[in-house]
């Protein structure tokens, strides 16, 4: 099968798995990609902002649930509430 030919989620499902099966079969190959990723992250501001923003929407992603529900605090704060079904009153003092 040609590479124009496969969808993006068919490229990242055959890149995935021969990562791990790299990962699997050498794992010097794991130590060298984790150093890899980690000296780019170091060394390159514009790919740690992206991997981290592609883990924020992960995240937020991953928290979202079939009841359509989804609390996100991003930052610092000294206090958060952050409720779900709240039946009769909520005093905050």
């Amino acid at each position: 099968m040609l590479h124009g030919t496969l969808t993006l989620d068919a490229r990242i499902a055959r890149l995935a798995k021969t990562l791990r099966r790299a990962m699997e079969e050498d794992p010097g190959f794991t130590d060298d990609l984790d150093a890899t990723f980690q000296r780019a992250m170091d060394e390159a501001p514009e790919f740690r902002a992206m991997v981290s923003n592609r883990l924020r929407r992960i995240r937020v992603d991953a928290t979202a649930n079939d009841e359509g529900v989804t609390n996100v605090f991003n930052g610092t704060a000294e206090n958060i509430i952050q409720p779900r079904d709240v039946h009769g009153g909520l005093p905050i003092n």
